[in-house]
């Protein structure tokens, strides 16, 4: 099997959205088949900062938060390292959408982009000084 994205079946629990993977310094992620496509753009983008990222362990589920205090810090990371690079669009929506609303809610449900993803690209706007309002949790 060759490096990079998947489509796997990984079970109907709704919650688990990849699998990552890490062999012989090649890294591999399986997905559900039925993600959204914004949804599997960003495991996409999780696959390229987990590459860049020196993990303890070499595997990893993905899932989908359950609440805000459930989301994923290593997702959240991970998707700071590549998400300007690969959906430059991404940030200048999720920018669009904090001014005015100042609610990680809205900014999720108004871009149509996953929690993760967004709290990502609130960070990193916050962490530049391009954002005012209450820092992302």
């Amino acid at each position: 099997m060759e490096p990079g994205i998947h489509d796997y079946p990984l079970g109907d629990s709704g919650r688990v959205e990849a699998y990552f993977c890490r062999r012989n310094n090649k890294d591999y992620m399986a997905v559900q088949p039925t993600l959204s496509a914004n949804a599997r753009r960003a495991r996409e983008i999780e696959l390229c900062g987990l590459g860049r990222l020196l993990l303890k362990r070499n595997e990893r589920y993905c899932t989908w938060p359950g609440s805000w205090e459930d989301i994923d810090g290593l997702s959240v990371r991970a998707q700071k390292i590549c998400v300007e690079e690969m959906e430059p669009e991404w940030v200048t929506r999720v920018k669009g959408e904090w001014e005015g609303r100042y609610d990680e809610a809205s900014v999720v449900f108004w871009s149509e982009l996953p929690p993760e993803t967004v709290r990502a690209i609130l960070e990193i706007l916050w962490e530049r000084g391009e954002i005012s309002g209450r820092p992302p949790e």
